[in-house]
């Protein structure tokens, strides 16, 4: 395999049937798939921080699923089928400020999870108080 084709703006590529291409990112963006079926094998670099998007291993994607990839993020592409090509469109986000709103998405998505778990427990706690003032001893047990 040649040279990683370096992905930095928006472009459409097209891997033909029994090929592969390495592609690395410059800014962090999503790669959708046009047409084909795309095999990626995305190994765990990136972004030092994690970033959004897939740890490593492999995916397989159809026409229409996104992808998305961290700054300085390595994948391997190819057709899944041996008798179609794959084609593909890269979008990068807007430089610095695109990475922070895709962090900025997470975090709100994450705080969502917590403010719902926290009604929850919450409801929990005000159902059992409630049980709590209804409940009545039973009467008490002879012993022998």
């Amino acid at each position: 395999m040649h040279r990683p084709t370096m992905l930095r703006k928006q472009q459409c590529q097209t891997v033909d049937a029994g090929r592969a291409v390495a592609i690395r990112t410059a800014c962090a963006g999503v790669l959708r798939i046009r047409s084909g079926g795309a095999w990626i094998t995305r190994d765990g670099g990136g972004h030092p921080c994690g970033g959004p998007g897939p740890r490593g291993g492999d995916w397989f994607l159809a026409p229409g699923d996104g992808f998305p990839l961290p700054r300085g993020g390595r994948i391997v592409l190819e057709p899944r089928s041996s008798g179609e090509p794959v084609a593909f469109d890269w979008s990068p986000s807007r430089g610095a400020a695109g990475d922070v709103a895709l962090q900025a998405a997470q975090v709100a998505r994450q705080w969502r999870r917590v403010r719902r778990a926290g009604w929850r427990f919450g409801g929990a706690l005000v159902a059992l108080a409630a049980g709590l003032v209804r409940w009545r001893p039973g009467p008490a047990a002879r012993q022998c």
